[in-house]
């Protein structure tokens, strides 16, 4: 399986009761971007300094 960069998205997770989520905008949907329908592989990566 081939590994296809598709965008980089520089976010804050937000807090729904007990768990985090990271959220997608609906534009990258709409472009057909990102197809709800599919599997991805999310990497996270700190930004900030220690």
């Amino acid at each position: 399986m081939e590994n296809k960069k598709i965008t980089t998205i520089i976010k804050r997770p937000t807090k729904k009761g007990d768990q985090y989520y990271f959220s997608i905008p609906i534009e990258f949907i709409r472009s057909k971007k990102i197809d709800p329908k599919k599997d991805y592989e999310i990497q996270i990566f700190s930004l900030t300094q220690e």
